[in-house]
């Protein structure tokens, strides 16, 4: 029996506990660090602006990150609960084989192709604006 209610979550509902912890995190810190790209180039006219307003969401992002590393029970911060999500996620998801799991992991493995090009090759369509 648990003793607390995270362990009971751990225990009786791993997977989801797990999963819903992450992706909330990770969607409010990808939404804020949007709204802090978006507020940069809105701003762009007036630039000291732009930079407050793009620190103070980036400031927002790193404080959720940080009370969420302090918030974590079971794991040592945001890194080792990604780590254990894909452990859980090929143990016992990708078994299933259901097409949306399917589907979720190839648009990741997409994002991540695509992320990584970003910061190793340089297009021309990249270079348009910068002449």
């Amino acid at each position: 029996m648990a003793t607390d209610t995270i362990s009971f979550l751990m225990k009786e509902f791993e997977f989801p506990y797990v999963a819903t912890r992450l992706q909330f995190l990770t969607g409010l810190v990808t939404f804020t660090t949007g709204l802090a790209i978006k507020s940069y180039t809105t701003f762009s006219m007036t630039p000291q602006l732009a930079r407050a307003a793009f620190f103070a969401l980036l400031a927002t992002a790193a404080n959720m990150m940080a009370y969420f590393d302090h918030s974590l029970v079971h794991f040592s911060g945001y890194f080792s609960l990604v780590k254990e999500f894909f452990r859980l996620y090929f143990k016992n998801d990708i078994k299933r084989n259901s097409p949306m799991y399917l589907l979720s992991f190839g648009l990741a493995i997409l994002a991540s192709y695509h992320f990584i090009r970003s910061f190793v090759e340089v297009s021309d369509e990249d270079l348009e604006g910068c002449t």
